[in-house]
């Protein structure tokens, strides 16, 4: 079922992405068409000035047509942000993703591929020198300890 469920995962982000870049490339266009309204000769651009010298609106430029599409330009900017955001976060999850995937793969090669070496049974180095830390092999410490714990309770009462 493991397989399944990224599979069905991999399809929604994979449709997120394609909506995603859908809305991204409608931004796009409409960047673009406000921009060919905006910039040309004897146009104001996307920051130059809607008053003649005097502070009067200028005559050859509509100044509310220009706010506006000013205006919706600055809008389209930080949606464009946002969904470029979005598309970033989703390419991380999708590779960090993968990353898991691979790793389980690599993890689950590793352990199919150690598994007979560990049914073989251990040396005699590595069980003598397993044997040889044990307390019941080294007396003198076991000794030690048990007699002066005797004698520090026997001069306490």
């Amino acid at each position: 079922y493991m397989g399944d469920s990224l599979l069905k995962v991999s399809d929604v982000a994979q449709l997120v992405m394609q909506a995603i870049n859908a809305r991204r490339k409608a931004i796009e266009d409409e960047i673009a068409a406000i921009v060919e309204v905006l910039v040309g000769p004897g146009k104001p651009g996307l920051s130059g000035p809607l008053v003649d010298r005097e502070g009067f609106p200028r005559a050859d430029v509509d100044v509310h047509q220009v706010r506006t599409l000013r205006n919706r330009y600055i809008c389209l900017q930080n949606d464009y942000r946002s969904v470029m955001a979005q598309a970033e976060e989703l390419l991380e999850q999708h590779f960090a993703r993968a990353r898991e995937a691979e790793a389980e793969a690599e993890a689950e090669a590793a352990s199919t591929s150690a598994a007979p070496s560990s049914t073989t049974p251990p040396t005699d180095a590595a069980t003598t020198r397993k044997t040889s830390t044990t307390p019941a092999t080294t007396p003198t410490a076991h000794s030690t300890s048990t007699s002066t714990s005797t004698s520090a309770s026997t001069t306490s009462t």
